[in-house]
């Protein structure tokens, strides 16, 4: 439609509007739709209350005017203009982003829950309050904004890594809930009541005015063995509070670091906090000050270099022991349907699908944390008898979350899995093998606090292989079917390097792990019901042994090419399982069971199994 004008009431439902005119409107805009500028100038001037995104295109304008708000609005993409320079007492929005322009006038703008990136430029000399507990980045020139930006909560970012010329004009406040970083230039003072951190990753932060930090704040410096983070003073910098140092995981030497320089300096930190080694060992850190500079001394007592470690990094063997554990869950799965009779016929093959939820859990051990893991997929197959032989083919998907114990690591795993599988009975044994692969999308985060979250994501394999012989025992109207086999597991996960915390980054190495499990175990079924209704109840227990080395570690390799060995909780040696199920054929040809079954701690780890399967007989 074309321009609004008038005062009353639009309904724009939840398709939303789009005005392609020029108009002035006092009315209200209202819905779950958002509206869109497309080649028109609009001027509103009443209380909107539509829910939907506020779009103003390249060619477009908006105008809020005297009492004018569209503070209901979810956001605002802002490629042309948005202009509050008319409103009586500034406007309200929840976010905005985009290419385009924001004029302020003299007025205040509030943005309530701010967060992703604004390429655009701020103008006027009123005032931007930054509200929410995200981060919103600024990667424009707005230069020519002379107001005052007050980052009242989470973290205003001027200027990412790949945008260090970015540039926000005026003054900020920095309030004692709010983060002030980034790679770009502050062209007035920063007064910071809260904190500060220059860069984002490693970086400098340039105020061209003057830095006053308050006795409760704190300035956020990252440093590497090669560089650091700096605050770039152009005015005075009086200095109060606490400097944060974070030190990133390589090899440090003896060398002094920049941390503030400015025009002239007065005042001290009162206070020094470092994170990411507790003890500098040969390396005495000293903070010195000069006329105007602050800076970090790392003075040598021997020629012996520091490293320091990565932390929480043991969330890569839980991810590959998580991996090996689907492997070893596919094996377990066939290789219990080569114990079972099937209703497969020379012509008539038997079709079936499992469908299986599973929490886990593993222990810490040697001073590593321990893990949950919770997985839920399926696994259908189709039997088909070949002579004297069963033969089958089977695939599935499974997913897995994992949380790692008292670290805030997490990881993901999704398989694609496929197998083949076959027995045949000797006498009256019956012998049974399967070969099964996977191909894992594989995920893990590290959350690292102000210096980001570290992630990567990358791919791996599994391969299993499974022999066991069965022999199913008589004993008045109970069949007791004891087993014992073996059970071959392999998992690799390709190498990769995360991204998204600076020089907190990994890069990480190929994870390879092997299982080798020797098994027992026995099953006992009761057929109960009649014949048009059989119904049959079954008791398993099994016990599984590890063979193979069961400690888990990975090379990773930090920013400066320091490698390290990052261990994680080992492996479980012992398996004792038990579990029951029921099998109900409510139509000729088809059969469910519904089952339970439990890994016991007998370790450090146990487990909890819930599964149907649905079966039919073609």
């Amino acid at each position: 439609m074309g321009g609004l004008s008038g005062t009353g009431t639009v309904s724009v439902g939840s398709a939303g509007v789009v005005l392609t005119g020029s108009g002035s409107f006092g009315g209200v805009i209202s819905g779950a739709g958002g509206l869109t500028l497309s080649g028109s100038n609009e001027t509103l001037s009443g209380t909107n209350t539509y829910a939907g995104v506020t779009t103003i295109d390249s060619d477009s304008a908006l105008s809020l005017s005297g009492t004018g708000n569209i503070a209901k609005s979810s956001s605002v993409t802002d490629n042309g203009t948005l202009d509050i320079s008319g409103t009586t007492a500034g406007a309200t929005i929840q976010n905005v982003s985009g290419t385009g322009s924001v004029r302020l006038g003299r007025q205040t703008l509030t943005l309530a829950n701010a967060i992703g990136t604004f390429s655009g430029t701020f103008s006027g000399s009123g005032t931007l309050v930054k509200q929410g507990s995200g981060t919103l980045i600024l990667d424009g020139n707005s230069s020519s904004f002379t107001g005052t930006t007050v980052v009242n909560a989470g973290l205003l970012e001027v200027g990412d890594i790949d945008t260090p010329s970015a540039t926000l004009g005026g003054n900020v406040s920095v309030d004692a809930t709010g983060t002030l970083r980034g790679h770009g230039s502050i062209a007035g003072d920063v007064s910071n009541d809260g904190t500060v951190m220059p860069g984002g990753s490693i970086g400098t932060l340039t105020v061209g005015g003057n830095y006053t930090q308050a006795s409760t704040a704190t300035l956020s410096i990252e440093v590497s063995p090669t560089q650091a983070s700096q605050l770039k003073v152009n005015g005075s910098a009086t200095l109060g509070g606490t400097l944060a140092i974070t030190y990133d995981p390589g090899t440090y030497s003896a060398r002094t670091y920049t941390l503030v320089s400015a025009g002239s300096l007065s005042g001290t930190f009162s206070k020094t906090a470092s994170t990411g080694t507790a003890n500098l060992g040969t390396l005495i850190p000293s903070i010195d000050y000069s006329a105007n500079a602050v800076n970090l001394v790392l003075a040598a007592a021997s020629a012996t270099p520091l490293v320091i470690t990565p932390t929480d990094s043991s969330i890569y063997t839980a991810v590959g022991t998580s991996a090996l554990f689907g492997a070893q869950a596919q094996d377990a799965v066939l290789l219990d349907r080569m114990g079972q009779p099937s209703r497969a016929r020379l012509a008539t093959p038997y079709g079936w699908v499992t469908a299986t939820g599973s929490q886990t859990r593993v222990g810490g051990t040697n001073g590593e944390p321990g893990f949950e893991a919770a997985r839920y997929g399926f696994l259908a197959g189709l039997d088909s008898q070949i002579g004297d032989y069963l033969t089958g083919v089977a695939v599935g998907y499974d997913h897995v979350d994992i949380r790692e114990q008292n670290t805030g690591d997490s990881g993901t795993i999704d398989a694609l899995r496929a197998a083949v599988y076959g027995s045949r009975n000797v006498g009256p044994v019956n012998l049974g093998a399967t070969f099964g692969a996977a191909l894992d999308f594989l995920s893990q985060k590290r959350p690292l606090g102000s210096q980001g979250t570290a992630e990567g994501d990358h791919m791996g394999q599994d391969i299993n292989l499974g022999a066991q012989a069965s022999l199913p025992l008589t004993l008045g109207d109970v069949t007791v079917t004891p087993r014992i086999g073996l059970r071959y597991a392999y998992f690799h996960a390709n190498g990769f390097a995360e991204g998204g915390a600076g020089g907190q980054n990994l890069n990480v190495g190929t994870d390879n792990v092997h299982s080798l499990q020797p098994y027992v175990g026995v099953t006992l079924d009761k057929d109960f019901g009649d014949a048009l209704k059989p119904l049959n109840v079954e008791l398993r227990v099994g016990y599984a042994h590890e063979l193979l080395d069961a400690n888990r570690t990975i090379s990773v390799a930090s920013s400066d090419g320091t490698l390290f060995t990052a261990p994680g909780t080992s492996l479980p040696r012992g398996y004792l399982t038990m579990g029951a199920g029921v099998t109900m054929h409510p139509a000729k040809h088809l059969d469910v069971s519904l089952n339970y079954d439990a890994l016991v701690n007998t370790t450090h780890a146990s487990a909890q199994q819930g599964s149907i399967r649905l079966g039919y007989q073609f």
